[in-house]
């Protein structure tokens, strides 16, 4: 997908001899899965590798995949102003900022839901329940998600702010990790 998308950007900027302003869907997949995805270092090497040939983006979302995805959407905006920005150094900003006590677990949780999707390959780079949760996210995996969200949770006991937070994030996580348990 990457790679045919690359080639249609450096035609468009060969054809028109100028930068190009894009469209992209933020939602997908979540109209084909529950999964987690967070995928923060793929847009921030996507902005760079074409930072003199897009003006811009246009991202849609066709429906409410903030709480699942916020993370993504959050650096995506950043790296739009700025590709160079130090990804990591912002989602543990974002972490320590966003859930206190909880700060250190969520950034594991978060570190195990990016490298589930950044750093696997589907069979045949088709999206499928058995790439997604064979390849990404196996079984073993979404235990471990599931035990940080609760630890989490007990980390933050007594703030209520950062709990509404955990509960925001954690009623997709609970989808997605309902789903997995039904694949397996």
């Amino acid at each position: 997908i990457a790679a045919s998308e690359q080639a249609n950007i450096d035609g468009w900027v060969r054809l028109t001899g100028r930068k190009i302003q894009n469209w992209h869907y933020s939602c997908w997949p979540e109209d084909q899965t529950r999964a987690a995805y967070l995928f923060p270092h793929v847009i921030q090497e996507y902005y760079q590798k074409n930072r003199n040939k897009i003006v811009g983006s246009f991202i849609n979302g066709e429906r409410d995949h903030w709480d699942r995805q916020n993370l993504s959407l959050y650096v995506w905006m950043k790296c739009l102003w700025n590709p160079a920005l130090d990804v990591d150094a912002e989602i543990a900003e974002y972490c320590r900022r966003m859930y206190g006590a909880a700060a250190g677990t969520v950034r594991e949780l978060v570190a195990m839901q990016m490298d589930g999707l950044e750093k696997s390959r589907w069979p045949d780079a088709t999206l499928s329940p058995k790439g997604i949760y064979e390849a990404s996210y196996p079984r073993d995996s979404i235990v471990k998600m599931e035990a940080l969200l609760k630890r989490a949770k007990e980390e933050a006991a007594g703030d209520e702010l950062v709990l509404k937070r955990l509960d925001y994030i954690g009623k997709p996580l609970g989808d997605f990790f309902a789903e997995s348990r039904d694949y397996s």
